[in-house]
């Protein structure tokens, strides 16, 4: 029973060229598929009181998996300061 890798597309030139984005969204919307990358996440955990997730994809996967482990959950917001103002476009 392994994980259908063809729920997470390519998506070639985005955000901008020459990144390719991994898409999860397939991924999400299939239960037996996401359930099983949580028990893999969940077999992964040891002992600790919390899991933390960072960002988006992260609160997504930290979050089912500390319920899946009866574990608290700490979501991480990371910020970008610059002072460049070419950074500043691409942001």
């Amino acid at each position: 029973s392994s994980i259908d890798r063809n729920l997470i597309r390519n998506i070639p030139n985005f955000p901008k060229a020459g990144i390719e984005f991994k898409d999860i969204t397939p991924l999400l919307a299939n239960a037996d598929n996401f359930a099983k990358v949580i028990s893999l996440f969940a077999a992964e955990v040891k002992e600790s009181n919390f899991l933390v997730g960072i960002e988006a994809r992260g609160f997504v996967f930290a979050a089912a998996t500390a319920e899946a482990t009866k574990k608290g959950f700490i979501p991480i917001r990371l910020f970008l300061y610059t002072s460049d103002a070419a950074d500043e476009e691409d942001s």
